[in-house]
């Protein structure tokens, strides 16, 4: 290989290879740990939870578990409200929208054992999505019931003043709720700083130029 195709490659294993997806926030559902006791949120009426991320995020997806207590009959036709604050201040929003393309899948499971209440997984696509390192809260409600029939957010744990519930407009208060069913997954393209990246490609131009040396 020649040194300009050894340097074209090093450079898309930086800059292309480095960019990573995976969850940056994992609540997930857990079928082993399924956890009574659920809080309704739909309408103008949300479930705020709080989370952290530690580095910035292009986020492209946002999953969450609930259904529909106690029917478990789904709207004909229903979407979901998305809200991301930078803190409870109900005016730092960072992200509003209202979501009506989304995939949904049965665990298999049912809250609270009721067989009407099948434990459901809304994945919401949200591509384009940017935060910065830090704390937020995020909110999401059904904007669509059926009479008799309330949307609940499934809960992952019981561990007091993680949940925060509030409706919207107002500052947001927690509560002993714990956390709920929440997973966000990122792509970051994470890129070396310039002076990492000479160093590398200098170490490989040296490299290159001693092969070439001893092989003449």
């Amino acid at each position: 290989m020649n040194l300009k195709k050894t340097l074209l490659l090093l450079a898309f294993i930086v800059f292309g290879g480095n960019a990573n997806a995976g969850l940056i926030v994992d609540q997930s559902f857990n079928p082993a740990n399924i956890i009574t006791g659920a809080n309704f949120s739909q309408g103008s009426s949300s479930i705020f939870d709080d989370f952290t991320i530690l580095d910035a995020a292009n986020v492209q997806e946002i999953s969450m578990w609930g259904g529909y207590w106690t029917s478990g009959v789904q709207p004909a036709s229903f979407d979901f409200r998305i809200q991301i604050r930078s803190s409870a201040n109900a005016s730092d929003v960072v992200f509003d929208a209202l979501v009506t393309a989304f995939n949904v899948s049965d665990t298999g499971f049912n809250h609270n054992n009721s067989q009407f209440a099948d434990i459901l997984r809304f994945d919401f696509n949200v591509a384009g999505l940017m935060l910065n390192a830090g704390s937020y809260f995020i909110g999401i409600s059904s904007q669509n019931t059926l009479n008799g029939t309330n949307f609940y957010w499934q809960r992952t744990d019981i561990s007091s003043l993680n949940g925060n519930i509030s409706a919207f407009g107002n500052n947001l208060t927690t509560s002993s709720w714990g956390n709920h069913a929440l997973a966000i997954s990122s792509t970051t393209a994470s890129v070396p700083e310039p002076s990492s990246f000479a160093v590398m490609m200098l170490g490989l131009f040296g490299f290159v130029m001693r092969k070439k040396i001893l092989s003449k």
